[in-house]
């Protein structure tokens, strides 16, 4: 069954990050910008921009892209709360952005040109960094005023 539910969601995170992609290695300019924000995130589906403390601005989700400003996670501490995060997971008890949060204990960075919007559903990206270059990217759909959970992928760690 495990099996099963990680052949789906591996297949679930293609889907995600080809729909943010527009079929090139990077953006026209040939490099990242990254900033940084002031504000935390909570009640963030609808909202400006404004509202995420950390941003990546690239035009593909790119999980080598990080803003300088991030609070990076400790790599045993990252581990740990990866760990748990994939526990939760597959108990289908991480449900909001707010629940990622808690998990690592920081806002995630928040990829502000790579929503993806079909008109009938959006979806948000956000990755969280440790101090040892691994990072998870995580897919929250939006309802209204909540960013709901869909799926994640993680980068340099599994």
């Amino acid at each position: 069954m495990k099996r099963v539910l990680s052949f789906l969601m591996a297949g679930m995170m293609v889907l995600t990050v080809g729909a943010c992609s527009n079929g090139t290695d990077k953006p026209e300019d040939g490099k990242n910008t990254i900033t940084a924000g002031t504000t935390m995130a909570s009640g963030v589906g609808n909202q400006d921009l404004d509202i995420y403390k950390y941003t990546v601005d690239v035009e593909e989700l790119d999980g080598f892209a990080r803003p300088d400003e991030y609070p990076w996670i400790p790599a045993e501490e990252f581990k740990a709360s990866f760990e748990r995060m994939k526990d939760l997971n597959m108990n289908a008890e991480i449900e909001t952005y707010q629940d990622a949060v808690d998990i690592f204990g920081v806002e995630g960075a928040y990829y502000k040109n790579c929503d993806y919007d079909d008109g009938m559903e959006k979806y948000k990206y956000f990755s969280w960094y440790a101090d040892d270059e691994t990072s998870v990217l995580m897919t929250f759909k939006v309802n209204e005023e909540d960013l709901n959970f869909f799926a994640w992928t993680g980068a340099g760690i599994n």
